[in-house]
């Protein structure tokens, strides 16, 4: 638990390298100051995790109701969804843009208990990606910052 004059700090990102790898300063700089800082990540990423000093927590683990009975794997789960919704043939994009809100649905309880676990103050997420974030942030009334992590204006054309 954070002391009087120390936060705790969750920090949600995906598994993307180009993501979440400028969130480690951050996390670095909060970690020498005193806060504590926990992540809702990957495994793949725990070792760059912890190198800041923060602590890994795993997304797959937090977050059962979309994982459990699905493929675990980046974009499995939301392959799972899409079949399991009969868009079989649908590109990745289509589908994550037609499931988006399910799957935040069901990434919002354990997000929820989580940074109730963890006993949050802070929010700090990557919005384009872990888009679950900023929902469990403001229904929990805790703030919420977001670190873009797009090289600028027009990096998101589709």
């Amino acid at each position: 638990m954070a002391s009087e004059n120390h936060c705790s700090f969750a920090f949600v990102f995906p598994m993307a390298s180009g993501h979440i790898n400028p969130s480690f300063p951050v996390a670095r700089a909060l970690v020498q100051e005193g806060h504590e800082v926990h992540y809702l990540c990957r495994e793949q990423m725990r070792e760059a995790i912890e190198d800041t000093g923060a602590v890994f927590h795993s997304d797959i683990e937090a977050q059962p109701e979309l994982f459990v009975g699905r493929d675990p794997s980046m974009y499995g789960a939301l392959g799972s969804l899409q079949e399991e919704h009969g868009m079989k043939g649908e590109s990745l994009s289509n589908a994550r843009l037609k499931l988006r809100e399910l799957a935040v649905e069901l990434m919002l309880p354990g997000t929820l208990r989580w940074l109730h676990k963890i006993q949050a103050q802070a929010v700090l997420c990557d919005p384009l990606i872990s888009l679950e974030a900023p929902l469990a942030a403001k229904v929990a009334q805790i703030p919420c910052a977001a670190l873009l992590t797009t090289a600028g204006p027009g990096t998101l054309i589709l």
